[in-house]
C-alpha cells in the first residue's frame, strides 16, 4: 500500500493537486468572513468582514467547502440549519519572520461556523462541544463538530484539530499535503496525528465503541475503524488507499453528523449520495 506523502517546505507550499472533488448539488453559496478578536481575557467577538489576506488559491476550496455542507445541511440537517451563513476566522498573520503557508496567505484558522438557521459549530470552545462542564458527553455538538472537520478535510490535505497542542479553540486548513485519510509522518509529523484524532472522533462519536483520543492509529482504532466502515456499509471499501473511496466516506461522514444519527442509519447502498 502507498501512502501519500506530506511535505512542508513553504515558501511557496507544495501546489494543490490537479484532482478537484465536484460538491454534491449545484448552487453557489455566499458566506460572510468575519476576522476574530480577542476583547479581554474572558470574551471574544467576531467583527464585520475584512481582508482574508488570502492567496486567490484558497477561495475555490473554501467556496467549494461552503457549497458542499451546506448542501448536506440543507438535507440532512434540520431546520437550524440551512446554508452556511458565516464563518469566523483568525485569518492570514502574514508579515511572520517564519517560512509558514500563514506567512502566504496560504493558511486559515477557522473559529467559528455559523448557519442560517441559528446552529454553530464552536472550535473556539472546542472542549464544551465535546464534553459539558461536568465531562457528559454531547453527541449532537460533538458530531456537529467533526462533520465541520470532514468537510474541511474534503477540500484541505493538512487540517488541525482540536487533538493538536494549541490547536483545541480552531481548525487550522492550508493545501501543503495531498488530501488522504493517512498521511507519512515526515517533517509535518502533526498533520498525521490529526488525521488519527479525527478517526477516533469518527469512531467516538457515530459508533457504540469509545476508543482511546490519543491520536495514535493502533490495533484497537483500526479495529473500531472497521466496524464504522462496516456500520457505514463500507465494508468492502478501502478509503485509506483509495481517494475516492474517502471522499465518500467523508460525504457520509457530514450526512450522519447534521442529522445527528449514528452511523448506520445511512449506509452506502440503501442511501445514494447525489
Amino acid at each position: 500500500m502507498t501512502i501519500p506523502t506530506c511535505s512542508y517546505n513553504p515558501p511557496p507550499p507544495q501546489k494543490y493537486p490537479e484532482y478537484k472533488f465536484a460538491s454534491s448539488g449545484s448552487g453557489t453559496v455566499n458566506v460572510t468572513y468575519r476576522a476574530y478578536y480577542l476583547d479581554n481575557q474572558n470574551s471574544h467577538s467576531f467583527h464585520a468582514p475584512g481582508d482574508l489576506n488570502l492567496d486567490a488559491s484558497l477561495e475555490p476550496l473554501l467556496n467549494s467547502f461552503v457549497n458542499n455542507i451546506s448542501y448536506f445541511s440543507r438535507m440532512y440537517g434540520s431546520s437550524q440549519y440551512g446554508n452556511l451563513s458565516w464563518i469566523g476566522h483568525d485569518g492570514g498573520k502574514a508579515g511572520s519572520i517564519r517560512d509558514t503557508f500563514h506567512n502566504v496567505g496560504k493558511a486559515l484558522d477557522i473559529k467559528w461556523i455559523e448557519w442560517a438557521g441559528g446552529h454553530r459549530s464552536n472550535p473556539t470552545e472546542a472542549a464544551l462541544e465535546v464534553h459539558d462542564s461536568n465531562e457528559n458527553w454531547q453527541p449532537t455538538t460533538h458530531r456537529r463538530l467533526v462533520a465541520v472537520e470532514a468537510g474541511l478535510r474534503k477540500w484541505f490535505g493538512y487540517v488541525l484539530n482540536r487533538g493538536i497542542r494549541d490547536h483545541d479553540n480552531h481548525f487550522h486548513v492550508d493545501t501543503g499535503c495531498d488530501v488522504a485519510l493517512r498521511i507519512r509522518r515526515g517533517s509535518r509529523a502533526r498533520a498525521s496525528m490529526s488525521c488519527h484524532y479525527f478517526i477516533q472522533d469518527c469512531i467516538n462519536a457515530f459508533t457504540a465503541i469509545r476508543t482511546s483520543y490519543d491520536g495514535i492509529w493502533g490495533a484497537s482504532s483500526e479495529q473500531a475503524y472497521q466496524i464504522l466502515l462496516s456500520d457505514l456499509g463500507m465494508e468492502c471499501f478501502d478509503p485509506v488507499k483509495y481517494i475516492n473511496h474517502y471522499m465518500l466516506l467523508l460525504d457520509y461522514i457530514m450526512m450522519h453528523g447534521l442529522a445527528d444519527q449514528p452511523a448506520g442509519t445511512f449506509r452506502w447502498g440503501d442511501t445514494a449520495v447525489t
